[in-house]
């Protein structure tokens, strides 16, 4: 069951440095993420894709279909928000600054922002790179998972994450990226929640 193990985490060094991270939240950490996940959609906070600040084309056109809300827009302080704080322990030395990484091991942050986007069928979002140092996805589902898709690509390598619940990946932000499109049979969740990490950028470019 996610949330009962012991967090795992691997550092990937090809064919570009990325880490996983399997069972990232206990089930103590969960129960409050899922509170916040759950009156955040049914209270129909969340906007459309093109509310967030999303990626654009060349010719101005939005790259992703879903919806999502920056908590940093919702609470005056990250107190409030049960995902704000369990999600502190992302910006562990061991898991956001690996020794063994001359890419993360090598970073220096000063911002974050967190975004929950919310995938329903045929949800997607094309190519793109993100205008900060390192982007972090958590995905979260209520089990049993009633849907297939919705997996992270890496189309330049030709490379795809399939997602895991209460699992996360960091990885450079520069690196193109994309989610697949997202197919199902029933009504669920499927929650991608993105912690961004600016550094000296002064622009966000938004997932």
């Amino acid at each position: 069951i996610p949330g009962r193990g012991v967090m795992k985490v691997t550092l990937h060094k090809e064919p570009f440095h990325f880490i996983l991270v399997d069972d990232t939240y206990d089930k103590f950490e969960l129960d409050l993420i899922w509170k916040e996940l759950d009156f955040l959609i049914s209270a129909d906070k969340l906007h459309g894709g093109d509310g967030t600040g999303t990626a654009t084309d060349m010719q101005g056109n939005v790259l992703k279909s879903n919806k999502g809300i920056f908590l940093e827009h919702v609470y005056l302080s990250r107190d409030y928000s049960n995902i704000l704080t369990a999600n502190r322990k992302l910006f562990m030395d061991e898991i956001l600054r690996p020794k063994d990484s001359w890419f993360f091991s090598t970073q220096k942050y000063d911002y974050d922002s967190t975004l929950i986007s919310y995938y329903e069928d045929g949800d997607y979002y094309r190519p793109h790179q993100d205008d900060v140092k390192v982007t972090a996805c958590t995905w979260f589902w209520k089990e049993p998972k009633l849907f297939t898709g919705g997996n992270l690509f890496f189309p330049d390598y030709d490379i795809q994450i399939e997602i895991q619940n209460n699992s996360t990946i960091l990885f450079p932000s520069h690196v193109r990226h994309a989610v697949e499109i997202n197919n199902t049979w029933e009504v669920r969740y499927s929650l991608a929640f993105n912690v961004w990490v600016r550094g000296e950028f002064g622009n966000l470019e938004i997932e």
